[in-house]
């Protein structure tokens, strides 16, 4: 046997595995310096997107099969939650006021038909408090599975949308759609 970690040897009587040999030689050092060159990019990578993620004064969640996945610090805020325990596994209809949950599941079906969409409605708090968000919501791929990705801005102290910035949010989340902003945050959040 070779001493000092050889990864393939010859016999002398079997030259024609030097081709192959050298073959293998070289993607395993380039596969390694691959490695070396993409491992502190990623590190860097994750840590942007999660400081994104969890700075943002929205609330971010991610809905799979009708139950929350994920969610990041504001929207446990919104909520007034203060553990990812107590929102993850559970129901999405459980945070959505009863009054606003046949509207929220009619945006669902114009979102499912690939029309990009911002929309009004109430979540409920941990102290029954009733909070004023405006949503949208884009398809993504989370863990291998379909989800959505939520995004909700507390208009509570805001008010309702008017007429003119209602069309400019509209504008601006077909524009967002568009550029596949909310699936880039989705991936973000999934990687």
């Amino acid at each position: 046997m070779p001493q000092g970690g050889a990864a393939d040897y010859l016999l002398k009587d079997r030259l024609v595995r030097l081709g192959p040999a050298v073959v293998n030689a070289i993607e395993t050092i380039r596969a390694e310096k691959q490695r070396k060159l993409v491992g502190p990019a990623l590190q860097e990578s994750e840590a942007l997107n999660r400081a994104i993620v969890e700075n943002t004064h929205d609330g971010l969640v991610i809905v799979s099969d009708g139950k929350i996945v994920f969610a990041n610090t504001p929207f446990l805020e919104l909520c007034g939650l203060k553990h990812e325990s107590e929102v993850i596994g559970q129901p999405e209809e459980r945070f959505i006021h009863a009054d606003d949950r046949e509207l929220v599941k009619n945006k669902s079906m114009i979102r499912r038909s690939g029309a990009p969409i911002m929309y009004e409605y109430r979540v409920l708090a941990a102290n029954n408090e009733t909070r004023t968000v405006q949503a949208s919501k884009s398809p993504i791929n989370f863990l291998g599975r379909r989800a959505t990705l939520r995004l909700l801005r507390d208009v509570t102290k805001t008010g309702p949308i008017d007429g003119a910035s209602n069309a400019w949010e509209t504008e601006a989340a077909q524009r967002a759609h568009e550029d596949g902003v909310l699936t880039e945050i989705g991936r973000i959040i999934s990687s």
